[in-house]
């Protein structure tokens, strides 16, 4: 059903496309900050230094079994694309490939977590099921790295990984393709469950950019329809059960909080801005507090909760666009904070340096593919580490 579907979507959306050459691009804005703690090189140093061992594994700390994620290595491999470190990006790389895809992703997607079985007393993969957003950012580094590097390697890699998570986690229901979580476990006889944040509009557009394959805007439009459409709230939920007429099974207990806040950052980047206006519950509780909510219940929008530094820093990219106090405060909050308050929290971490990478290190042109302003000549100072 999936297969068959998706090529004849593809070859529709090609014959209405016009080619693909990369529109021009206005020069970016930048953002300079001269306070260190407001640095992306700062924040990308201590995260090398405290969570990143010298095998180059990213470690979760705050675990028992010190875990490490395919997305924690994935998401180190875009920081370091970011700030020009290609050496590091390989180590990154090879150690995911390695022991998180039995030594070759051409053939299988990355498990999600690997790490200390205390009832073998091994270190190991812990759950082998792959994570369908951390695939898909590990393709679109590994086509920007190819193209910026000059390795060819990585786009015949982030090709084969591309074939690989359309035919296990992309599906057709209701005339509208979905992406499945992870290829077990999320679609049932008569439900699927979906994660809202796994699929950033620009991130598809920039995969259809470069590689070609119309089935990236295929997946992007559908995602686009699928956000409109169950939106009571102007709320992400982090999770939605859908049946197989499209109805959500979950409308009273969704709510959005540790997974969703990475949708807020994917609408302010997104230059065609297509979301942003639908969802500004986040901006509008986040002005009246003084931070913003850690939870909001989907179907309402009431907030409960206060969250952590590394949402206020996420949601930087959005409250500069919609919440001007919120904004001001979020930056207050991270100059204010010390970085050992958190250096070992992980997810803090990486919030953190995506937060500050946008503007520092680089922007999301019009076609969705990345402006890294180390390539386009446009070096900020603030992207490295002093």
């Amino acid at each position: 059903m999936r297969v068959g579907r998706l090529v004849s979507i593809s070859l529709i959306i090609v014959a209405t496309l016009t080619g693909c050459d990369r529109p021009d691009r206005a020069a970016p804005e930048q953002w300079q900050p001269t306070d260190q703690q407001l640095q992306y090189g700062y924040h990308w140093q201590r995260f090398n230094q405290h969570l990143v061992d010298d095998q180059f594994r990213v470690i979760d700390r705050s675990t028992d079994a010190l875990i490490t994620t395919s997305e924690g290595q994935v998401y180190g491999m875009l920081f370091s694309l970011f700030a020009n470190q290609p050496e590091h990006f390989s180590k990154l790389l090879t150690w995911l490939e390695n022991n998180l895809a039995d030594g070759d992703l051409t053939k299988q997607l990355p498990a999600w977590q690997w790490g200390y079985n205390s009832t073998t007393e091994s270190w190991t993969v812990l759950d082998s099921n792959s994570a369908s957003d951390v695939d898909i950012l590990l393709i679109y580094a590994l086509y920007h790295a190819a193209e910026v590097w000059q390795e060819p390697d990585y786009q015949v890699l982030a090709s084969a990984l591309s074939q690989q998570l359309m035919q296990q986690v992309v599906t057709y229901q209701n005339g509208e393709l979905l992406l499945l979580p992870a290829p077990i476990g999320f679609a049932k006889q008569d439900r699927v469950t979906i994660n809202p944040s796994y699929a950033p509009l620009f991130v598809l557009d920039g995969l259809y950019q470069l590689s070609g394959d119309a089935r990236w805007l295929a997946l992007g439009q559908s995602q686009q329809r699928l956000m409109l459409k169950h939106n009571p709230s102007g709320v992400v939920a982090d999770w939605l059960t859908l049946s197989l007429s499209g109805e959500v099974l979950n409308a009273q207990a969704a709510q959005g909080s540790y997974d969703a806040i990475r949708s807020y950052y994917w609408f302010a980047l997104d230059p065609s801005q297509r979301l942003l206006e639908h969802y500004l519950t986040m901006a509008h509780e986040s002005q009246s507090s003084s931070y913003p909510p850690e939870t909001l219940d989907w179907f309402t929008g009431t907030p409960t909760g206060e969250a952590n530094i590394g949402f206020s820093a996420a949601l930087i990219p959005y409250f500069k666009k919609t919440a001007p106090v919120a904004y001001s405060r979020a930056l207050q909050r991270i100059k204010e904070t010390p970085a050992s308050d958190y250096q070992e929290n992980y997810y803090d971490q990486v919030l953190i340096l995506f937060g500050l990478a946008h503007q520092q290190c680089f922007a999301v042109n019009a076609d969705g593919t990345l402006n890294l302003f180390w390539v386009s000549g446009q070096d900020n100072k603030a992207c490295y580490a002093n």
